[in-house]
């Protein structure tokens, strides 16, 4: 591969990171006017520090930037702002060694650090509040008022909560494949989907890949996309679980919509993640799930580049 040509850089320059449980995003920019251009974009692994760990998780990022400067043709620098969106960062000390971190790599003159999905808020063009629902490795719901405050529901993580996460649907598929292989599940064809997603060929096979130590929460997640392909060609039990997970994610939303004060037709509902953004199954069914409860969104927004929504985040930031 031909090396980037890399030349003085532009100023300013603005970095946006949305860093989920299985792969993290970079984009590089700049801005004239009233106008944000993209220079560059870098992809790399998860960036969760609460389930891959600190060192691994500034690599993921690390890697990204790296690869959005290269994209760009430029040697890496300081840059004037930049908005890092991570999973688990809703706690405050999350955020502080994500921002030490930052001051410590001469990331930006200045850095906001906010959990997943977040930027969403305003960085998509649309009104700067509403619901956010993510349903991606994990899931979660915020909330955030027109005067700018943010509450959330949900996203406890993969032991007792994350709901309608890739990871809870790809679990919930899993166990009911291996059920009806045991003589006590109704039959599935997720079994046959599972030797294959993860290159086996018995039941015995597909246990020792799935507790195997390291194995990634985001290879387990992507078993997902098969209980998704699965209930769209008609199998009853994967069709199950997807009404179950999504009836679990509407009543946090829906929850969550009451406590600030929102009515039908009133707020708008951004969703994120590659569940909801990708499986219109799932979407289709939290918004008639959370029309049945009254609460209809006035909007249904796919906010599909999370990583464009934090720059243009971290370049308002500066203004």
């Amino acid at each position: 591969m031909a090396e980037a040509i890399r030349g003085p850089a532009v100023a300013p320059l603005y970095l946006g990171i949305d860093g989920g449980g299985s792969r993290c995003t970079a984009v590089l920019a700049t801005s004239s006017a009233s106008s944000i251009s993209e220079l560059g974009r870098g992809h790399g692994g998860p960036a969760n520090a609460g389930t891959v760990g600190m060192p691994a998780a500034t690599a993921s990022v690390d890697e990204a930037i790296e690869e959005a400067f290269a994209a760009a043709g430029l040697n890496r620098v300081s840059v004037a702002a930049a908005c890092l969106g991570l999973a688990g960062a809703g706690r405050a000390a999350v955020r502080e060694e994500w921002g030490a971190w930052a001051h410590r790599r001469g990331l930006a003159s200045e850095v906001e650090v906010v959990p997943d999905g977040v930027p969403a808020f305003g960085g998509d063009g649309e009104p700067p509040w509403g619901v956010l629902v993510i349903a991606g490795t994990g899931s979660i719901v915020w909330g955030r008022r027109k005067e700018g405050s943010l509450e959330r529901c949900g996203g406890r993580g993969g032991l007792v909560g994350d709901e309608c996460s890739g990871y809870a649907v790809a679990l919930a598929g899993l166990r009911a494949a291996v059920r009806m292989v045991d003589g006590w599940g109704p039959e599935t064809r997720l079994f046959d989907r599972a030797l294959i997603r993860f290159g086996v060929v018995t039941a015995a096979d597909l246990l020792a890949t799935l507790t195997q130590p390291g194995i990634a929460r985001g290879r387990i997640a992507a078993f997902a996309e098969d209980v998704v392909a699965m209930a769209v060609a008609g199998d009853g039990v994967a069709d199950r679980i997807l009404a179950d997970a999504t009836a679990d994610l509407s009543q946090q939303a829906a929850s969550l919509a009451r406590r600030l004060g929102f009515r039908a037709g009133e707020y708008p509902l951004r969703v994120a993640g590659g569940l909801l953004c990708h499986a219109a199954l799932v979407r289709d069914g939290l918004v008639e799930k959370l029309t049945t409860a009254g609460l209809q969104p006035a909007a249904v927004i796919i906010t599909a580049d999370l990583a464009a929504a934090a720059v243009r985040t971290a370049a308002r930031r500066s203004e």
